[in-house]
């Protein structure tokens, strides 16, 4: 009796989690890139590795209600493509080209 009554609790906490939404993998951009360079590519954001390659930086925009565009960085004050509301994108536009972020000296952020 004891088995069942844990079974079926263990059956309804399962029932309660909820479901994992599987997005396709998206293609990164096919270009080189320097360390910490940012863009939007197919509605994410992508970020420059050390390797000189793009990995997606965030879920595609689109499924978090907002655009993937260049807009200023809360962390500081720089600019990098990521998803935010459409009035927080920098002049550049929405799904801007490939654009590495540079600091004031000129290194890439």
């Amino acid at each position: 009796m004891i088995r069942i009554v844990l079974f079926l609790l263990f059956a309804a906490a399962l029932a309660a989690c909820p479901k994992v939404i599987r997005e396709p993998t998206p293609t990164p951009p096919r270009v080189t890139c320097a360390q910490g360079a940012t863009v939007c590519h197919e509605g994410y954001p992508w970020v420059c590795d050390p390797s000189g390659e793009y990995s997606p930086a965030d879920r595609r925009c689109d499924r978090l209600g907002a655009v993937c565009c260049l807009a200023r960085s809360p962390y500081d004050a720089g600019l990098r493509h990521a998803c935010v509301p459409a009035s927080a994108c920098a002049a550049e536009g929405v799904d801007g080209g490939v654009l590495p972020v540079t600091t004031e000296d000129g290194g890439v952020q």
